[in-house]
């Protein structure tokens, strides 16, 4: 028996065996750390996707009430919160005229919405929120009350939205565009997500 080339290939052997079960391992823990990506689907919430995601954007034309006011998308809800109402007996004619202003803005939808909050927001650098005359803390439990309010009525009144909030439920739901500063948006993507989240178990939506 030749000795000489049968250990050389014993050796050779162990190493690829070795090799062949490091691969193994490190492919393991991969996979371990990934997890999440190969089991868990995500719905990328933005208005230019198809449904289900573009029908839960804020953006997407609906039509429900609020106080009264009549709304066409929460975008245009957010932004007309962006209108500084004084009170009613400083200048009366001034409140009226911003209170007319905030119920048009209601009405917007999609980017019309959003470049008029833009546009409101080079007169309220402090970022302040008011509603029919009333000021809003933006970090308030009252104002989290006001959001569920907004999203509770959409969901009742828009049938799609309700079809898309339950074919969806099976889905990590993000908004990757959205913001996180509470100072900057009238709405962070975790606040957004959160009221989605909300809609599902106030409605029991399984």
């Amino acid at each position: 028996m030749n000795t000489e080339k049968i250990i050389p290939a014993l050796k050779q052997t162990r190493i690829d065996l070795l090799n062949v079960l490091v691969n193994h391992s490190r492919r393991k823990i991969f996979l371990e750390e990934k997890k999440d990506i190969f089991e868990k689907k995500v719905l990328d919430i933005y208005s230019k996707n198809p449904y289900p995601s573009g029908t839960l954007s804020n953006f997407r034309r609906c039509s429900f009430t609020i106080d009264g006011i009549e709304c066409a998308s929460i975008e245009g809800i957010l932004q007309s919160l962006k209108v500084l109402i004084p009170p009613k007996q400083q200048n009366p004619k001034l409140w009226q005229e911003r209170m007319d202003l905030q119920k048009k803005i209601c009405s917007y939808a999609n980017n019309k919405a959003k470049r008029q909050g833009s546009f409101l927001n080079l007169f309220n650098p402090k970022h302040e929120l008011n509603w029919r005359g009333i000021s809003l803390n933006r970090n308030s439990k009252e104002y989290q009350k006001f959001l569920k309010r907004i999203f509770e009525a959409r969901y009742m009144s828009d049938p799609e939205y309700r079809s898309a909030l339950q074919d969806s439920k099976d889905f990590k739901l993000t908004h990757s565009i959205g913001k996180h500063d509470k100072s900057q948006t009238s709405l962070t993507e975790e606040e957004f997500i959160g009221m989605l989240n909300h809609l599902k178990t106030k409605f029991q939506i399984k």
